[in-house]
């Protein structure tokens, strides 16, 4: 049966197999890879407040009111994260360390969300 599948395949088609191996890396490189460096700001969005942006260079814990309650954000060695929120899924601890442009994470029921944020970012695929 393999040699009958392998029978039905031409030149032409083991040319583009090889030209879409060599082409990959090419687009990787050009439309994902400068979404993996990493940023110096996290913008914090709170309802009813203006964006703030967080350097995050600069290690600290804030405590941040949101409809539901208070949320816990912690910002460490060039990551942020939520480490505690009233939520009841807590879907926003679960996203863990946000480090590198375009990482995002929310705290939807609290109405608080987090965005990395840089010179440059894509965003890949959201999924939950």
């Amino acid at each position: 049966m393999n040699s009958r599948i392998h029978a039905n395949i031409t030149k032409a088609d083991w040319v583009v197999v090889a030209l879409a191996i060599a082409v990959l890396p090419v687009l990787y490189i050009k439309f994902w890879s400068h979404g993996s460096v990493f940023a110096e700001t996290v913008q914090l969005n709170i309802p009813g407040q203006s964006i703030q942006n967080l350097s995050l260079r600069e290690n600290q814990t804030l405590k941040v009111e949101g409809p539901l309650g208070i949320t816990t954000i912690e910002v460490r060695d060039g990551k942020v994260r939520f480490v505690d929120s009233p939520c009841p899924g807590k879907q926003c601890i679960h996203a863990g360390w946000l480090s590198v442009d375009g990482d995002f994470a929310a705290c939807i029921p609290n109405h608080i969300s987090l965005l990395v944020a840089g010179s440059d970012f894509t965003v890949d695929t959201i999924n939950f």
